[in-house]
């Protein structure tokens, strides 16, 4: 199973650290810890903003 994240995703950045009292979305840095079944995959690189995924992201 591939985990895909980027430390840019704004929304996740606020709106979900805002709903859960604090905590860090997976989506924003990754699984942890991650294991043997489970690669995380950062897509800082193409994705800049929560709308930019689908666009630039092409799945394993």
């Amino acid at each position: 199973m591939y985990g895909y994240h980027s430390t840019n995703d704004n929304v996740l950045q606020v709106v979900y650290r805002a709903a859960q009292g604090g905590q860090t979305a997976a989506a924003l840095a990754g699984f942890t810890p991650a294991s043997g079944k489970l690669v995380n995959v950062d897509v800082s690189e193409q994705v800049k903003t929560q709308f930019e995924y689908q666009g630039n992201v092409r799945l394993a």
